[in-house]
């Protein structure tokens, strides 16, 4: 799993870590292990001397297809339910606002970015900062909003024409009152992403983004490019090299756990939930580590045993790392044997950038087809991993991306109202 040191062994080897899934340990420092001793084969794992040599036998290529189905079940089933839920098209389309007032509309408009309609590119205010006319009518609309119809009549046409529409129909009716304009959400969506350098860390990328490969239609070779998801990214904590069983002793300077054995009058330690709130609250972090010496003869004795265990801290290697808030670790915590220290319990993945600004503009952005990268469109011919590919070298050189996504239902919706009236 993450956070472990057999993981990184494996990923300095250039091996997968996947293909350990479901491997039997045979031994461990060439003393084999079976069925009748696999308390002493705990023991032998949890035992921090160093080097330690594990012999696997990897799972047979059956064994590994079922567990890899039990494993991959539950995503399915949830990739099923999610494709019920009715989209937003389903439910409203159109949200049309009555001006009566006289005056100016109140609404800036400008090209969308197919041509298809004017869109809405900002709004005129009043001296108090509020939009003209009735405020809680007029905030149903966002920029980027197309404008389909003005007094009933279609303002929507292809290459262009629904923007002369627009712009003949407002200057013949936009100053007769009451004016009636409806309006859709756009279904092309542009997203830019910059990098976040935060305290030295970088959380995320590209690979965040999880794309499928779809044909255009059952007789076309066309191939297009889904956005089906986010996976998580690797955590600072993961990214510095904290392992599992590692000992967190300072906060931001102050001592925790077993660091509180390191500094004479420092009392005694937080309890664990105190260290987690304590982390929570501050921002950035700073945390230091506390590990046994790889080459340190073993102190661990059998889990079975009752007499209470703490790390040797004066002779453990320490080390630190930083990170903007305690969402970006990707870890928690457990109390040690002695009840007082603050042990690395598990390490999991965490939200990166790339889904958070995603998140953050509240777009219905899966599901969408990935129109263009950077301004260039993607051509019909690629693959989602060639894509992936680009999107690596150019974030890397760039430290930014464009991403146009464009919701295909949602404009075949749009555009069935091209010719229609209320």
């Amino acid at each position: 799993p993450r956070g472990t040191q057999a993981r990184k062994v494996a990923q300095d080897k250039k091996l997968d870590p996947n293909l350990f899934k479901g491997a039997m340990i045979v031994s461990v420092n060439g003393k084999r292990y079976g069925p009748d001793n696999q308390v002493d084969l705990f023991a032998a794992l949890k035992d921090p001397a160093r080097p330690k040599s594990i012999l696997f036998k990897l799972a047979s290529e059956d064994d590994a297809k079922r567990l890899n189905q039990l494993v991959e079940r539950p995503h399915s089933d949830m990739s099923h339910s999610k494709e019920q839920l009715p989209s937003a098209t389903e439910t409203s389309l159109f949200t049309t606002v009555q001006i009566v007032n006289q005056g100016e509309i109140g609404i800036k408009f400008g090209s969308s970015p197919d041509n298809f309609a004017l869109a809405v590119s900002g709004f005129v205010r009043d001296s108090d900062g509020r939009r003209l006319h009735n405020e809680n009518e007029m905030s149903c609309i966002s920029e980027n909003d197309l404008l389909c119809r003005v007094n009933g009549i279609s303002v929507l046409g292809e290459k262009g024409e629904g923007k002369r529409k627009g712009l003949s129909v407002l200057e013949k009716v936009g100053n007769n009152r009451p004016l009636s304009l409806s309006f859709v959400k756009p279904y092309i969506h542009t997203i830019v992403i910059e990098r976040e350098e935060n305290y030295g860390s970088n959380v995320g990328g590209p690979s965040e983004l999880l794309f499928s490969d779809m044909k255009s239609s059952s007789t076309s070779s066309d191939n297009k490019i889904i956005l089906g998801g986010f996976s998580l990214a690797e955590g600072v904590a993961e990214n510095n090299d904290v392992f599992i069983g590692d000992n967190l002793v300072f906060i931001n300077g102050i001592p925790v756990g077993a660091g509180c054995r390191l500094l004479q009058g420092s009392g005694p330690s937080p309890k664990l939930f105190e260290v987690i709130e304590m982390m929570k609250q501050h921002s950035p972090l700073a945390l230091t580590f506390a590990r046994a010496q790889t080459k340190q003869a073993s102190t661990v004795k059998s889990y079975l045993t009752s007499s209470p265990l703490s790390l040797d801290i004066e002779s453990a290697q320490t080390f630190s790392i930083a990170a903007p808030d305690y969402s970006q670790l990707g870890l928690t915590f457990t109390t040690g044997y002695n009840g007082t220290d603050v042990v690395v319990k598990t390490i999991s993945g965490v939200e990166g950038q790339f889904q958070r600004k995603m998140k953050q503009t509240a777009l219905p952005l899966v599901g969408c087809k990935l129109e263009a990268l950077d301004g260039e469109a993607i051509p019909n011919y690629v693959t989602s991993q060639l894509v992936v590919n680009a999107m690596s070298r150019q974030w890397s050189a760039n430290n930014r991306l464009e991403l146009t996504f464009c919701d295909e239902n949602h404009r075949d919706n749009v555009r069935k109202c091209q010719d229609s009236k209320e």
